[in-house]
């Protein structure tokens, strides 16, 4: 297979309405695709579709992919399929963003969105019209409470390889003391007060090694990463990369995923050693990411 013809991608969805948010991992090979879907919505009962969208041949193309069903912590999933080579018309590299919509009563209100291929300046009242084509006989006004945010850049990136090799990192500092009594006190937390694990029990022998750092050290938040708790790990000198971020989601009281997530620079491809990784972020600085799924023991 040649190398172009693989491609994987973290996709980060921005809420165009407060309470809505998400990811979406987007799998492409020659003749299939894929997109798995998880967001959270503002009310559980909302009915979600997502959709591809692009500008092309002078009109605003949509090809729905499908409805968005409840999943585990109150969130919403779809896993879609598709053809990359036909996508209402157009090959994947022409879609611009996949929208999240709410439908109330027929009519269909974005409100999320993900760039698909880098920088995405988007129409939104062309977008809302052509979502709502059929049941809409004039012009759709854009809602009163969604308001366009900044076009964002997420890479895509090929997949084939893996790379770990951490260190404990050193006691965390107290917190400011600028920081008020209750601030302070959060900020004092270690990670793993955050998970709804029992600690004292060790985890798959895959990364049981993290348990220890989970417990000694404090929350990182280097990005919002739905269902994660992240730590900061200094990394060995000979990588020359000062540290790294680790994340763990728990589900039902254990461990089920497990990310590794490196800052660096904005590179077209990932480093030699991390072709499996994802970019997360802008065309100059960001995250190498990648993530695993973690079996039970038992």
């Amino acid at each position: 297979m040649a190398k172009n013809d693989y491609r994987r991608q973290l996709i980060m969805l921005r809420g165009l309405e407060k309470g809505y948010g998400g990811h979406a991992r987007l799998e492409k090979r020659v003749l299939t695709g894929s997109m798995d879907f998880v967001t959270t919505s503002a009310q559980p009962t909302d009915e979600l579709e997502a959709s591809f969208l692009g500008q092309w041949g002078g009109k605003m193309r949509v090809q729905t992919l499908g409805r968005l069903r409840d999943a585990q912590r109150g969130q919403k999933a779809l896993l879609a399929n598709f053809d990359p080579r036909n996508i209402a018309g157009m090959e994947l590299d022409k879609v611009q963003a996949a929208v999240v919509s709410r439908v109330d009563n027929g009519m269909k209100t974005p409100v999320m969105y993900g760039c698909i291929n880098g920088v995405c300046s988007l129409d939104w009242t062309a977008i809302v019209n052509a979502l709502n084509e059929e049941a809409s006989l004039g012009e759709t006004p854009i809602p009163e409470n969604m308001v366009e945010p900044p076009a964002v850049s997420y890479a895509p990136v090929p997949v084939s390889g893996e790379a770990q090799n951490y260190e404990q990192t050193p006691p965390a500092q107290d917190p400011p003391a600028s920081l008020e009594p209750a601030e302070q006190t959060e900020a004092k937390k270690s990670a793993a007060s955050f998970l709804d694990v029992d600690m004292t029990r060790p985890w798959p022998e895959d990364i049981e090694s993290l348990r220890l750092l989970f417990m000694t050290l404090p929350r990182y938040e280097p990005f919002d990463m739905d269902g994660y708790v992240f730590i900061r790990a200094k990394m060995a000198d000979e990588t020359n990369i000062d540290h790294c971020a680790v994340g763990v989601r728990a589900e039902n009281g254990r461990i089920t995923s497990v990310c590794y997530a490196l800052p660096m620079p904005y590179t077209p491809e990932p480093p030699a050693g991390l072709e499996e990784y994802m970019w997360l972020g802008d065309t100059k600085n960001g995250w190498w990411v990648t993530y695993e799924d973690i079996k039970s023991d038992s």
